[in-house]
């Protein structure tokens, strides 16, 4: 599993790599905290909000260099500020949303 965490800007600010996750992990987790960050919203959430868009936005949407639009990344979120988010890749799916919704557990107190 890879982990990348960035601030509100989209730069890296850790990258974490365990031993035996697959190489292109490490590019998935940035892509899915940076599009948690650049958009606020939980990468899991695209699938439902895509639903309504029109064909050319579903098709175009996930082809832009940086995106990742299936669970795994979650906003950091300070008094409805975003501040950073995180990337969690390498496992299923549902493994790596479950893995970064409990970094982002929301009983912290920013």
């Amino acid at each position: 599993m890879s982990l990348v965490i960035v601030d509100a800007s989209g730069t890296t600010i850790h990258m974490s790599h365990m031993d035996g996750a697959p190489r292109p992990s490490q590019a998935i987790a940035l892509n899915k905290a940076l599009t948690a960050g650049g958009f606020g919203k939980s990468t899991s959430e695209w699938t439902d909000r895509l639903q309504g868009c029109s064909p050319a936005v579903q098709t175009g949407l996930p082809l832009q260099p940086g995106m990742a639009l299936f669970g795994g990344g979650e906003p950091f979120l300070c008094n409805g500020e975003i501040v950073g988010a995180i990337g969690v890749s390498g496992a299923s799916e549902v493994n790596d949303d479950l893995c970064a919704k409990q970094q982002n557990d929301e009983s912290v107190t920013w």
